[in-house]
């Protein structure tokens, strides 16, 4: 099962630009992940309610929500993005 969510996430994984990021942020449901993490393993804990390794990351900052009040879009930045319900995870910096 886990795998086959894995897959899935993984194909998943897009490309997506700030303007479109904004209304995520504004509703409270958009999260920078840290470079140093998998994108992919990290939407895979939170589907998965892996509360303590979630709960970890935040603590250390690796994860961190994007604060709806100055959240502003640059306009040409790309990140990595992740939608896993409610939420979307960003790797900002585009490919890497």
């Amino acid at each position: 099962m886990t795998d086959d969510l894995r897959t899935r996430l993984a194909a998943a994984v897009d490309l997506a630009d700030e303007d479109v990021l904004a209304p995520h942020a504004r509703r409270g449901a958009l999260f920078f992940v840290d470079p140093s993490l998998d994108l992919v393993d990290v939407g895979l804990a939170v589907a998965t309610d892996r509360a303590s390794l979630v709960t970890f990351w935040v603590e250390s900052g690796l994860l961190r929500r994007a604060d709806p009040g100055t959240f502003q879009p640059a306009g040409a930045a790309r990140h990595r993005a992740l939608i896993v319900q409610p939420f979307v995870l960003v790797q900002p910096g585009g490919i890497g």
